[in-house]
């Protein structure tokens, strides 16, 4: 279900997605990869409580979710 979601999301949003991504690059990528945790960054429609938003955010796939509390000053940041 979720995919199908997502299938909609980037066929709504697909332009929307390449323009931003185009204008943001890839640096903030680059930082967010070099956190410990981080396994990949990409970019795409804002997903909360498992639902779609209609926001554009950085997506970012870690190998546990952790607090931040305990990841320091390696927390993913909440904006960028």
């Amino acid at each position: 279900m979720a995919s199908v979601r997502m299938s909609m999301a980037r066929t709504m949003h697909g332009r929307s997605l390449f323009v931003a991504r185009a204008a943001l690059g890839r640096l903030a990528e680059r930082d967010l990869l070099k956190l410990p945790n981080v396994l990949a960054v990409d970019l795409g429609i804002k997903e909360a409580a498992g639902e779609f938003t209609k926001e554009l955010s950085y997506r970012v796939y870690v190998t546990a979710k952790q607090d931040d509390a305990a990841l320091g000053a390696s927390a993913i940041p909440k904006s960028m």
